[in-house]
């Protein structure tokens, strides 16, 4: 899937909503409309707009209209809670950085039937998220008997992001836990015959803008250099490995965020269990060496660990073979045991890395 910018995204999704035929949404079938273009290019994917599904995604034409095959009610929910994540993350784009789109392939679906449910400190995170900073306000599913449209788009958002069930229950549940922690608050109380209004409290935009602390983490944050040289390394070894072991990856430069970038990272390495650190970097061109090639050390990845580390966290060491090999890195860490990995063969540190995890994380 080509990657596009911040801009591409939000046009490609508004040309969708405001130009697209109105069908069935793929993915939940005839409870929900959703909105889709397809070119007179048969093997161009089809875009659509499903607010219950998360947002904009695309299906490869190699999948033919409602052909889909989601297995089962619980992969719905993960699929949608997945391209709600993707369409959120374009937000955090800078200028000049660029993303996947969501496409639902059927690689992509078959991992996300195995990915984990979210946890309840992930759901409270995205639900703030899907409510939004203040005034912004989101409504309660009202009564079924009420007569009133069951849900509007901001709901149906909030039920993708939350991996919330259909049927208003769920949903009003994290609503009131979201009021009783006082991360929200029913701007409405003061009325009880209309149905409950929610919009963050300061506590709740805190904790929206510099992540908070879990009381019981799930998530391994990732330090790692943010190149297309070691982008197999995570697609294929470390994410999966982690998300196998039963743990959320978490990669800064994957996750919508707003403030200072430095302030979220230190809130998301607080908040995580562990951490995985890669020391594999890059070579510059240096006249002045042997090889014609310097070294430069990834100083952030060595900064993140070593907070790690001073916060009583694990940290899992990964490092590229070569890398290894020739003693390119720091001194002071190479007393800790370090996975080694080769290109093309990210199988073996998805592995390595799995059992590492289920045998130091408890």
């Amino acid at each position: 899937m080509q990657k596009i910018n911040r801009e591409r995204f939000h046009n490609d999704e508004r040309i969708v909503r405001e130009h697209g035929k109105e069908v069935d949404c793929p993915i939940w079938l005839e409870n929900f409309p959703a909105k889709c273009i397809q070119t007179t290019n048969l093997t161009a994917p089809r875009r659509y707009w499903s607010p219950r599904a998360g947002g904009l995604f695309t299906i490869p034409a190699s999948i033919p209209v409602g052909r889909i095959q989601l297995p089962d009610h619980e992969t719905r929910k993960r699929v949608s809670s997945w391209i709600w994540e993707r369409n959120i993350a374009f937000d955090a784009l800078g200028e000049g950085e660029d993303a996947e789109p969501p496409e639902l392939t059927s690689t992509a679906i078959r991992e996300l039937a195995g990915r984990p449910q979210l946890s309840i400190e992930q759901r409270i995170d995205r639900a703030l998220r899907a409510i939004g900073r203040p005034p912004r306000r989101l409504l309660a599913s009202p009564p079924p008997d009420s007569g009133e449209r069951q849900y509007n788009e901001s709901q149906l958002l909030f039920l993708a992001a939350s991996e919330c069930e259909w049927g208003g229950k769920e949903m009003n549940w994290l609503l009131k836990e979201l009021e009783s922690t006082g991360l929200a608050t029913n701007v409405r109380q003061t009325d009880p015959s209309t149905i409950p209004a929610y919009s963050l409290t300061l506590k709740g935009l805190n904790r929206l803008e510099t992540g908070g602390m879990a009381l019981v983490s799930n998530t391994a944050f990732v330090a790692m250099w943010f190149h297309d040289k070691v982008s197999d390394a995570y697609n294929k070894g470390i994410e999966p490995a982690i998300r196998e072991a039963g743990y959320e990856p978490m990669r800064i430069d994957r996750i919508p965020h707003s403030g200072k970038i430095d302030d979220r990272i230190i809130a998301e390495i607080r908040r995580a269990r562990f951490m995985v650190c890669d020391l594999t970097s890059g070579l510059v061109d240096d006249r002045d060496a042997v090889t014609g090639k310097t070294e430069v050390a990834r100083g952030s990845v060595y900064y993140e660990a070593g907070f790690a580390q001073g916060l009583g966290k694990p940290v899992i060491w990964t490092c590229r073979k070569d890398f290894l090999d020739h003693n390119r890195i720091h001194f002071d860490v190479r007393q800790y045991a370090c996975i080694p990995w080769e290109e093309g063969k990210e199988e073996d540190l998805r592995e390595a890395l799995y059992e590492r995890i289920r045998a130091e994380i408890t």
